[in-house]
């Protein structure tokens, strides 16, 4: 799998986690596999993820710290998922999309635009819109930056009822 810089990803589902995650560790340090973009550098930050329990991930964390080879390390196992998945409900959302299970009346902004282009044949194209996002692009990123630029909280959005 290509890796963007500044992260080396391994993700492991094996039991032999202690063994694999060293392995796996030292073949990243000597530099690029093959479909890697560019070289290991200093900068880079270590991601280790596993679907199972790991009793020992904060152990092999700090002594991959401990190394300096990694501007960080990362280490998520099956407890970090569950909470992760338990708290966000945008990780809720999309893998009740990916699984189909029922929402409660919540969408994503993919099905939300399908229901409403899909109305229409041909469908409608995102590209129609394309001059209004170019339009808006920098007010938006604006307000994202600055708060006070963003709009008084008497902006109501209201959905209708049609």
């Amino acid at each position: 799998m290509p890796q963007p810089l500044g992260y080396r990803w391994a993700i492991r589902m094996g039991i032999r986690l202690q063994r694999r995650s060293k392995t796996k560790s030292r073949k990243r340090l000597r530099g690029p596999r093959k479909g890697d973009q560019g070289e290991r550098t200093e900068g880079d930050a270590l991601v280790f993820v596993t679907p199972r329990n790991w009793k020992g991930k904060d152990t092999w964390r700090q002594e991959k710290e401990a190394l300096g080879k990694w501007k960080s390390v990362r280490v998520y196992d099956a407890s970090d998922i569950e909470q992760w998945l338990e708290q966000s409900l945008q990780a809720q959302r999309w893998i009740s999309e990916i699984i189909g299970a029922p929402s409660d009346g919540v969408y994503s902004l993919e099905e939300r635009w399908h229901a409403w282009a899909s109305v229409t044949d041909p469908e409608l194209s995102k590209e129609i819109f394309a001059p209004s996002v170019e339009h808006f692009k920098k007010t938006v990123t604006d307000w994202i930056q600055n708060p006070s630029l963003r709009p008084s909280s008497s902006v109501v959005i209201r959905r209708s009822r049609s």
